[in-house]
């Protein structure tokens, strides 16, 4: 999937790729799976069961069945000035586990003060602030 919204505007400014973004280069979203998404007035929250890379502190060998090391992990803006939710799907696929996965994370850049990401769950534009991602239990629910 594409980022149709900003695709000229792309073409004149510099894209950042989430694997160049601070504490991302360590993580592979495309093969991460997207357990939810919460929209609030101060912060906008992606839960992930994401993937490590081999090279990540907290690596360990996939489990048996696996192709990965997953962890559960948030990705976690704030400070924005404006956010754009566009081809909103909320279908889920339940998992073996029981558990509502909306698929990957297809695309996230940084342009210049813009985030844009899009996956099946849809397309976000968020203008300003800041992004941080963190690995730990349980994040629903700050």
């Amino acid at each position: 999937m594409s980022l149709p919204f900003c695709k000229l505007a792309m073409e004149n400014s510099k894209i950042t790729e989430y694997y160049e973004l601070p504490g991302f280069d360590m993580i592979y979203l495309e093969d991460s799976y997207v357990l939810g998404l919460t929209v609030h007035l101060d912060h906008i929250e992606i839960q992930l069961d994401a993937v490590l890379r081999e090279g990540h502190p907290d690596y360990l060998p996939p489990v048996a069945g696996e192709q990965y090391c997953y962890r559960k992990a948030r990705i976690l803006f704030t400070g924005f000035t404006n956010v754009t939710l566009s081809n909103i799907n909320r279908n889920a696929t339940i998992d073996i586990d029981g558990e509502a996965d909306y698929g990957n994370i297809d695309q996230f850049r940084r342009l210049e003060n813009e985030f844009l990401l899009s996956g099946a769950w849809g397309d976000f534009e968020i203008v300003g602030g800041k992004v941080e991602i963190a690995l730990g239990p349980e994040f629903r629910d700050l």
